[in-house]
């Protein structure tokens, strides 16, 4: 039996003809990638890990900010950065809506396999950290002395 050669298609354009969902999210994920490319050429001076392209919707431009202080930068070049992006979609695109959000560009710590393990800090008492803190307590005021003398009880209490 012979063997039916078939030329492998370019996936760019199997989902530019394709009409499901995946076709939006294709041409929104290139949309976004544009619209940051053309905020990092206005405003070079920002760092990229400060801001990010959020979303875009109906005729706003979504800018999720780090913290108000860039968030304030990215306001003076506001006029110059609308004018780029409706320019670049045509009309579609014509406000950009400044968000602050402070932990929007963390991502969960994955840990390393590759690092030592982490050892816990014990949660007891030297009686050398005890008798200091008696020491520290002889030249307190009276609410503070009584409050170290009660901390350094607990050396006591974790060595029974």
């Amino acid at each position: 039996m012979s063997r039916i050669e078939k030329t492998p298609q370019d996936l760019a354009k199997l989902i530019s003809e394709s009409s499901g969902s995946l076709a939006g999210f294709s041409a929104k994920a290139k949309t976004l990638q544009s619209l940051t490319s053309i905020i990092a050429n206005i405003c070079p001076d920002i760092p990229e890990e400060i801001w990010q392209v959020a979303n875009c919707r109906q005729e706003t431009v979504i800018l999720e900010v780090k913290s108000a202080v860039w968030g304030q930068r990215l306001q003076f070049e506001r006029n110059r950065i609308c004018q780029q992006i409706s320019q670049a979609s045509d009309g579609q695109l014509t406000k950009l809506e400044l968000k602050i959000n402070p932990y929007g560009h963390q991502r969960d710590a994955e840990p390393d396999v590759h690092a030592p393990p982490v050892q816990k800090t014990s949660k007891h008492m030297s009686k050398n950290t005890a008798e200091q803190l008696n020491m520290v307590a002889k030249n307190a005021p009276a609410g503070l002395q009584e409050k170290i003398r009660k901390l350094a009880r607990h050396a006591n209490k974790n060595e029974k």
